[in-house]
């Protein structure tokens, strides 16, 4: 049974305006899951407070941009095998 997706819903998307030559590159986007922590998100939103900027919450998410070899597209397949492999932490994000 593969692993349930990372909480990167909207990333599997091609970036706007950013075709070069034959390849498309596509943005992946990964965030912790739901009920596990962010650090990074819960640190930007305390020390925002030291700035005098008070925030309701913050979250953090790694933005990857692949391109493939020209020539060589990646199917729907080896991008979520890239995704869940190579790049998002199963338990976690």
């Amino acid at each position: 049974m593969p692993p349930s997706p990372p909480t990167a819903a909207a990333g599997l998307a091609p970036v706007a305006g950013s075709v070069h030559g034959t390849s498309r590159v596509l943005r992946v986007e990964v965030s912790a899951a739901p009920g596990h922590a962010d650090p990074i998100g819960e640190s930007l939103r305390r020390d925002s407070g030291a700035l005098g900027i008070m925030l309701t919450a913050s979250r953090a998410t790694h933005v990857y941009l692949i391109q493939p070899e020209p020539g060589s597209p990646l199917s729907a397949g080896d991008l979520e095998l890239v995704r869940f492999k190579l790049l998002a932490d199963p338990v976690t994000e």
